[in-house]
């Protein structure tokens, strides 16, 4: 008989061991060991009442209503079940399994992940280390922030403070990413954790109307909302009715590398349902507001062809991209859509900035990167230059070695945001030629570097295109990114 807090959902019965992984992490679920054999319960009866009014409640027990499991259309869990005779083989599968790796000079050179600063890693010294290490704080955050539950495990809590986040910027991707880099199997372990919780829970499999089919939840309470009406706690369409069909929140490069890397067909399907919906009908009169929109459909697009060399997702990226060309035109040959900043991106009295938010022109321009990287568009590539140059022109502030957060220059300076940028920034500066850009990539990375986040949004934020983005710094011209930082720590 075992006692404590956390059971396994391993039992033993007629010389056959039954497992149940995750069993705890993955609560309300059960086991049963009686004289008719043994029961599992995936979504067991509970007494009416029993989570109700509990702390934390649209946290933690917001599915639970009435002694009832209730769940969004479209919500397909997975779960997995062991049977084996041997005691051993049980135990052994009830954490982190083994995992097959192969040489990370091979995952580069073949292309489907892309470049990844394999070949120039002594250039970045401590990257892999401190990422090792953030990993193991990514887990003790989860145990304090009891980030558990069937609807819950494998995500992040805290987005505007009551939402779950909803692997916002891919996490899993970059997790899988690190993982094929190093070979370091917590990274795969979580990265799994991450993709299984995307494609289970956030993404829309059924729907009554089928054009939402694909679709993924955008940050909400309770991931998909519709728990609490829309004026609980004042936080709108986040809690009622929810929002799935925003093209700036929305992934499947993770999904489709797990399978590449792990073999996961079910993974491989759903990565490929949503990457179909924002192929196919999404790109029929393509418009956007932002660059936030073309930026992650587009590399969203771009992972699928990546993954499957399927021209039908080069194609979407061709249509959006050309979209966003026309619409640089038309508003100033900036390289991409120049429009007046909606509140919070411009908050000065009277006449609006015009511009964009960085970290979305950091988006694009990586979409735009994988794109020519393919295909050699000049035109494409002529708009990212143009993109990186403005971005130093009306964001850049040298005394702060980082970057306002949009175009206003009222809005403040941080650092955090010079990892998305810096693939599209250092590509501008090699293909421009331009050593001022380049000292402004090399001197944003060198005051970034020890800001690397290990959990939550501020670890998807960084380390969705980080590994791209050394790959595009080990090319500028001139001494190498290593040399750089070790005559800053002389001087």
């Amino acid at each position: 008989e075992q006692k404590g807090k956390r059971m396994v959902g391993l039992v033993r019965s007629g010389g056959e061991c039954y497992l149940l992984r995750h069993f705890w992490e993955q609560w309300p679920a059960s086991v049963e060991l009686s004289d008719a054999g043994v029961s599992l319960g995936l979504c067991p009866r509970l007494p009416a009442g029993f989570y109700a009014d509990r702390k934390d409640e649209d946290r933690l027990y917001y599915q639970i209503r009435d002694g009832l499991h209730t769940f969004r259309q479209g919500f397909a869990k997975t779960w997995e079940l062991w049977l084996t005779p041997n005691p051993e083989t049980a135990a052994s599968l009830e954490g982190d399994g083994p995992i097959a790796t192969v040489p990370a000079e091979w995952i580069e050179a073949s292309g489907a992940l892309r470049q990844m600063a394999v070949a120039t890693r002594e250039q970045f010294p401590g990257y892999d280390e401190t990422l090792a290490k953030g990993i193991d704080s990514y887990l003790e955050a989860r145990d304090r922030a009891r980030e558990y539950g069937m609807m819950n495990f494998g995500d992040w809590h805290g987005e505007r403070t009551w939402n779950w986040g909803n692997l916002e910027y891919d996490l899993g991707h970059g997790f899988l990413t690190q993982f094929a880099r190093t070979g370091e199997p917590q990274f795969y372990h979580r990265a799994e954790e991450c993709v299984r919780h995307q494609r289970d829970v956030d993404t829309r499999h059924h729907a009554d109307d089928p054009r939402r089919i694909g679709q993924q939840w955008t940050h909400s309470i309770g991931h998909t909302a519709g728990y609490y009406p829309p004026e609980y706690k004042d936080m709108k369409v986040y809690a009622s009715p929810g929002w799935s069909d925003n093209r700036g929140h929305i992934w499947s490069q993770g999904m489709l590398e797990h399978y590449l890397l792990g073999g996961d067909r079910r993974s491989w399907d759903c990565g490929l349902l949503v990457s179909d919906w924002a192929a196919g009908p999404q790109t029929t009169n393509f418009i956007f507001g932002n660059a936030r929109e073309p930026g992650w459909m587009s590399k969203l697009v771009m992972g699928a062809y990546f993954s499957t060399e399927d021209p039908f997702y080069l194609n979407a990226a061709r249509i959006m991209l050309g979209k966003v060309h026309q619409q640089s035109l038309a508003t100033g040959d900036h390289g991409f859509y120049y429009h007046k900043l909606p509140g919070g991106h411009c908050d000065c009295e009277g006449e609006k900035h015009s511009g964009e938010a960085g970290f979305m022109l950091g988006v694009l321009m990586t979409a735009m990167r994988m794109y020519y990287e393919v295909t050699g568009d000049e035109t494409v590539a002529d708009d990212l230059v143009k993109t990186a140059r403005f971005i130093v022109e009306t964001m850049w502030v040298p005394d702060e070695l980082g970057f306002r957060y949009t175009s206003c220059p009222k809005t403040g300076a941080g650092r955090s945001s010079s990892w998305i940028m810096m693939e599209g920034l250092a590509f501008a500066a090699t293909r421009s030629q331009d050593p001022a850009l380049a000292e402004v990539c090399r001197s944003a990375l060198a005051a970034a570097w020890t800001s690397l986040p290990s959990t939550g949004k501020g670890a998807g934020y960084v380390i969705c295109s980080s590994a791209q983005a050394l790959q595009e710094v080990s090319r500028i011209p001139g001494e190498g990114f290593s040399q750089y930082i070790a005559a800053i720590d002389r001087a």
